[in-house]
């Protein structure tokens, strides 16, 4: 907030500043020179314009413009290169779990799990019986 009002007052006080900087020597002037100097002298904006606005607008109109696009290319062209990574990833990713997913299915289940799992029920069965049996 600070910050918008000082730059504010700082336009301003620039602005006023083309205008009173020459007000001293323009009331000394008799009303014969004051009427030639309103017509001859054009006023500081236009100064301004021709000096710093109309080039800066054509620097816009050519340099700038071609430098938008340009950056715009260049970022477009980055997004492009992630996303392709990415994609490559996903695929490596995904032929990954589709052939294990074709080798587990070729597979089954080894004997060694069969067992551990009967074995893991039996235990199961054996727990539960015990555990309605009374304490001693």
């Amino acid at each position: 907030m600070y910050i918008f009002l000082g730059l504010f007052l700082l336009s301003f006080g620039g602005i006023s500043a083309l205008f009173l900087r020459h007000i001293s020597a323009v009331r000394a002037l008799p009303e014969e020179e004051l009427v030639q100097f309103v017509d001859m002298n054009p006023s500081p904006f236009y100064s301004l314009q021709q000096d710093y606005v109309v080039p800066f607008s054509r620097w816009c109109q050519h340099t700038a413009s071609f430098l938008f696009y340009h950056f715009g290319e260049w970022v477009v062209r980055h997004i492009r290169a992630l996303l392709l990574f990415v994609e490559k990833r996903l695929k490596r990713i995904g032929d990954y779990l589709h052939g294990r997913k074709i080798v587990m299915r070729k597979k089954g289940q080894s004997p060694f799990w069969d067992s551990m799992h009967e074995w893991k029920e039996e235990m199961k069965n054996d727990n539960s019986v015990s555990r309605k049996e009374p304490l001693e």
